[in-house]
Formats: C-alpha cells, sequence, structure tokens
C-alpha cells in the first residue's frame, strides 16, 4: 500500500481496519469506527430495504476480514476479495475519504476514466458555476 494510503490510516489513529466489498466491484478499507456506522445503518434499514441491508452485510461479511496494519505499513486483503477482484500480481487503484479507502483493479478503473471524460467541458462549465475555482 502507498505510504500516503498508510499515513492517512496512521492519522485517523486506524491501526485496525475492515476491508471487503460491498458491491463485489470495487473494495474499501474501513477504519473500524465508519464500517460499525454502516454496519448500523445496514441493520436498521426498515420496509422493504430491510432485507436489502441485510443482504449487503451477507456480502460484506462474505468477502471481509479485519486486519491490522503490520510494521511495513503493509495490510492482508482477504484471500476470496483478491481473487473475486482480480488483484492478484495486478495494478490497483486507489480513492481516499471520509475515513474510507476505496481500491479497484484495471477494468474498474477504465471504466470510471471513461465515465469521468464522457462531456467533461460541460461538467467542468457546471462545478465552475457551482463555486469551483
Amino acid at each position: 500500500m502507498p505510504q500516503a494510503l498508510v499515513t492517512y490510516l496512521e492519522d485517523l489513529g486506524a491501526k485496525d481496519v475492515f476491508i471487503t466489498s460491498l458491491d463485489r466491484v470495487t473494495a474499501k478499507i474501513y477504519t473500524n469506527s465508519v464500517w460499525e456506522h454502516n454496519r448500523e445503518v445496514l441493520e436498521n434499514l426498515t420496509g422493504e430495504y430491510s432485507q436489502w441491508g441485510k443482504d449487503i452485510l451477507f456480502v460484506a461479511n462474505d468477502l471481509g476480514e479485519d486486519a491490522s496494519l503490520d510494521a511495513q505499513g503493509r495490510l492482508l486483503i482477504p484471500a476470496a476479495l483478491r481473487k473475486l477482484m482480480g488483484l492478484e500480481n495486478a495494478q490497483v487503484w486507489f480513492e481516499v475519504g471520509k475515513g474510507v479507502i476505496t481500491f479497484y483493479n484495471e477494468e474498474v478503473y477504465k471504466a470510471k476514466s471513461a465515465r469521468a471524460h464522457t462531456n467533461l467541458p460541460q461538467k467542468v462549465e457546471y462545478a465552475e458555476g457551482a463555486g469551483v475555482k
């Protein structure tokens, strides 16, 4: 894992994390506090969405594991997750924010890149109109 991500987790006081996927497409490294929040939200979905929360938690628990940063700042990604996402001996892309590190493979990266570049001038114009400098 890049040193900047290790530093991010250390700055959050997150030596222990939960690594999983909710959608079987992207994986996430959650600080324990963020994961507990998400777990609580999913457990408390009501009405017609109650089963959705249970299903998401099943997938997350099936693919996920608790992990700890080792002395060299490494995390062991659960084997089932590495295999599902095709991450073994492959390049990985990361996004960081709000106590979560999201990572994904080249196929997902290419799809995100294509979507981001579609109509980019219009997106920038709108964002600038909303206050982006």
